[in-house]
């Protein structure tokens, strides 16, 4: 099975300050509840060990071009790598600005919708968080 290409995305990659990465880890992740370090059975059948990403649930490149902060608590998850890899193609539909559409493939993919839709309320997408979740 042959990969998809990588997104390219416009503005450079900003690094979570070392303060707020403190704040926001977390044991375990906060969408699968696997526990960081532990080891699993990879699809081909090769041992991984669960690894840690702080993600932001809206994307920084996005909100950056709204010109709002990205990098506050509520818009950051503890994930794991594989739920943090489902997440990466279901941003290409905010940046295309489809706000409905990136919210319900959060919600498909196992995101924790109570902090979706605090982040949303937060940077006043309440709207498109309220119709994806009744």
């Amino acid at each position: 099975m042959k990969r998809s290409s990588r997104i390219v995305r416009e503005g450079e990659y900003a690094p979570l300050p070392d303060h707020l990465g403190e704040q926001c880890r977390r044991p375990q992740c906060e969408c699968c509840t696997k526990r960081y370090g532990q080891l699993v059975l990879g699809t081909s059948g090769t041992i991984l060990k669960v690894r840690q990403c702080l993600d932001h649930i809206f994307p920084v490149r996005f909100l950056e071009h709204l010109g709002v902060d990205a990098q506050v608590e509520i818009n950051i998850l503890s994930v794991c790598a594989t739920c943090h890899g489902r997440k990466l193609p279901i941003e290409t539909l905010i940046f295309a600005g489809d706000a409905f559409g990136y919210i319900r493939g959060l919600n498909r993919i196992g995101y924790p919708m109570e902090r979706v839709m605090e982040a949303a309320w937060h940077y006043g997408f309440s709207t498109a968080a309220k119709f994806v979740i009744e």
